[in-house]
């Protein structure tokens, strides 16, 4: 089944295949750093984030979040986005076994387009919610359009 033909089987209540990558390692917190040119201890110095009560180092927000964006773009086609929006709820730390996950909200007919609402979830291996979001994609014409 192709993508698109997934996406038109949708309704509300579906989920979306989950995604489970392999556990972040410090050298992906470090290679995110350095692309954003933002250092900060708590991502990298298990002394510091220890001395303040933390673990260890933890993810940066934006690096998990950014993995969940690519889950939603490649689940539904990058230009079927129109809004993503994410609240970070729990640290992630090295490690951790991240499940990203979607589920369809609503269906709607927005402007003569098929819209989806989504529900995301990042949870931790713990049972924790890392990241909860939202987002709105259009599906796929069944003609053939976008």
């Amino acid at each position: 089944m192709t993508k698109s033909d997934w996406a038109m089987e949708m309704v509300a209540g579906t989920e979306v295949p989950e995604l489970v990558p392999e556990p972040l390692t410090l050298d992906d917190y470090l290679a995110y750093q350095d692309v954003c040119n933002n250092r900060h201890p708590v991502h990298y110095d298990t002394e510091y984030t220890q001395a303040v009560g933390l673990p260890g180092p933890f993810a940066p927000g934006m690096l998990t979040a950014g993995i969940l964006a690519n889950y939603v773009a490649n689940a539904f086609g990058v230009h079927s986005v129109r809004r993503f929006q994410v609240q970070f709820r729990d640290r992630s730390f090295i490690g951790d076994v991240l499940t990203y996950r979607a589920k369809i909200a609503s269906m709607l007919i927005r402007d003569g387009e098929q819209v989806a609402e989504l529900e995301l979830f990042v949870t931790r291996q713990t049972g924790t919610t890392h990241i909860q979001g939202s987002a709105t994609v259009v599906l796929p014409d069944p003609r053939g359009g976008v």
